[in-house]
């Protein structure tokens, strides 16, 4: 960490050369003329660190955002790690539609042809299922995104994905971080970039994709309408080849057709966010569609809304995840081996449901390249692929595929599964009425709090110790039974403490109430926010009695919820 004032004074002029965005460069010398402590400290206070997704931050000057420096040194790193572990030196990149993706993508690319690799640079933004899905069938030992997801605009990041197709993860982030450290004072761009055109990934690549994602829907019913949104991202030319292939009709909300990096419409390009999907309503409500169906910006997630009598209503994350389980065991998908699969944030209940179908359940930490190598693993031990795995931050897996969460796949299966049950005179209303009735209903509902730069950072860590260090004996009236930190990976309940087995070290503590009650606390890795997780299930005993369950669910939620804020 930096304080002294005359320190960040001398790093902001070496950035002066390191960055090479005029723009930046003059933003940085206004503040060194006018001594501007305040935004020095800002963006020079700290440096991005991978995270769950590699880097990201707000575009602007200095080591605590995004910029060309940052992506030159960080390719630059990437590259020599590679050639310390004496690996192919092959990369595949992509990038999606914000304002400065594909500058930092030429910029990835010009360092790593400097360093002797063979570079292929996607020509177009394109999904980033689709360059996960290249690193393996290209054979590739890195596979980098220029993608901020979901962020707002004017965020952006870099995701890094190894040789086995799955996001990076430790020894391999570390050692990464380790060489972009040591190249922390280095000017890049004028030994490493000249802009010269790199090669495409061939065609075949692409049609690959295609046809296997075709190859995993399990039923070929059609006949609903959809409308369909890619939230002016990147997924839009992708899902309509894969829906027009599988014969299916659909609307796009022509607002957000188009990939824009400014987001017109939006505000928070997330289907998460309350509003984002709003034109999509507006459209669905015009043409009497049968489902909203929406990716991010990058269209690596899933969101779906559903018409009700009181108007339109998006799933959460978990209800679509058992929904995919629930109708790839009744269609006969699932193997004896398969596993299917999600992270420790998301519903316990696909648990119960794997059980139902007699295959194999495992969760993992937050972040889908847990998932991804559980799935690898599970697949060299039983010969089985991740016939789902899924987060409740709308991702999903289908069929092993892609080692990451695929939008695209998602958007056809989603497609499927609608059709299908419409030829049972069913809706996916009436199939998680099914859910419920046999395995419980298990609502969630997830809260965060934004704190913004480096005062922030210390706020979420203070959050965190609190609860660490002083642990609740009850919440909201129900006793702690078992609580869980995975930072110290040891379990407490009532009788005993024991070790936390066969899962890396996270900052996540978890807490399991009376009542089938869970609690879930962990910093965000891609967002500068502290996140809460809250899950509660109950028996239904009849069909009439799901509204009202639904009712007291909702409300012990919201007790749970401000029980917490209290705690802090």
């Amino acid at each position: 960490m930096i304080n002294a004032q005359s320190d960040f004074i001398s790093i902001a002029k070496r950035w002066l050369e390191i960055d090479n965005t005029l723009a930046h460069q003059q933003l940085l010398q206004t503040w060194i003329d006018t001594d501007n402590q305040e935004k020095l400290r800002e963006h020079f206070g700290a440096r991005l660190q991978f995270g769950t997704a590699g880097l990201r931050g707000t575009v602007g000057p200095g080591t605590n955002c995004m910029n060309r420096g940052m992506v030159q040194q960080t390719s630059l790193g990437i590259a020599k790690y590679v050639n310390k572990q004496d690996l192919p030196k092959k990369v595949v990149i992509g990038f999606d539609a914000r304002i400065d993706s594909k500058q930092f993508a030429q910029d990835t690319a010009d360092v790593f042809h400097t360093e002797g690799f063979e570079v292929l640079l996607f020509d177009r933004s394109a999904a980033t299922p689709l360059i996960a899905f290249a690193v393996l069938n290209l054979q590739c030992t890195v596979g980098i995104v220029i993608t901020a997801s979901h962020n707002p605009a004017p965020d952006n990041g870099y995701k890094v994905y190894w040789q086995n197709g799955a996001q990076i993860i430790p020894p391999i982030d570390t050692g990464i971080a380790k060489c972009i450290d040591e190249l922390s004072a280095q000017v890049v761009w004028k030994s490493h970039c000249s802009g010269i055109p790199h090669t495409a990934p061939p065609i075949e690549v692409i049609d690959t994709y295609f046809a296997e994602i075709q190859a995993l829907r399990q039923t070929k019913h059609i006949g609903t309408h959809l409308v369909y949104t890619p939230m002016h991202g990147v997924g839009g030319w992708a899902v309509e080849r894969a829906l027009q292939a599988a014969g299916h009709t659909w609307t796009i909300v022509p607002e957000q057709a188009e990939p824009d990096g400014t987001f017109p419409t939006t505000q928070f390009p997330n289907p998460e966010e309350a509003g984002a999907l709003d034109c999509a309503v507006q459209t669905a409500t015009q043409v009497g569609a049968d489902a909203i169906l929406a990716n991010d910006p990058d269209a690596d997630r899933l969101a779906v809304c559903l018409p009700t009598q009181s108007g339109w209503q998006r799933l959460t994350g978990d209800q679509v995840g058992l929904l995919f389980a629930h109708y790839l065991g009744e269609s006969g998908a699932l193997s004896t081996n398969a596993l299917v699969a999600n992270t420790i944030v998301s519903s316990s209940q696909l648990r119960s449901i794997a059980y139902q179908f007699g295959v194999h359940y495992t969760q993992t930490l937050t972040g889908f390249k847990w998932l991804a190598n559980a799935g690898m693993a599970h697949h060299a031990k039983y010969g089985a692929p991740l016939a789902l795995g899924y987060e409740e931050a709308l991702g999903y897996s289908i069929g092993g595929l892609v080692q990451d969460k695929d939008g695209v796949s998602a958007v056809l299966l989603m497609a499927d599964m609608i059709a299908y049950y419409q030829t049972e005179q069913q809706t996916l209303w009436d199939v998680l009425s099914r859910i419920a009735l046999q395995h419980g209903l298990g609502l969630s509902s997830q809260h965060s709090i934004k704190k913004l730069g480096l005062s922030g950072a210390d706020e979420i860590r203070a959050m965190m110790n609190q609860l660490r260090e002083n642990p609740p004996s009850q919440i909201a009236g129900s006793l702690v039974q078992t609580r869980e930190d995975y930072q110290t990976l040891e379990r407490w309940t009532t009788e005993r403490r024991e070790p936390i087995q066969d899962i890396p070290n996270s900052n996540v503590l978890v807490f399991w109430l009376e009542n089938k009650e869970r609690i879930i606390v962990r910093p965000s890795g891609t967002e500068p926010k502290i996140k809460f997780y809250f899950e509660v299930i109950r028996p239904v005993p009849n069909k009439d009695a799901l509204a009202g369950t639904q009712t007291e669910i909702e409300q012990r939620l919201e007790e749970l919820w401000l029980a917490v804020q209290s705690l802090l």
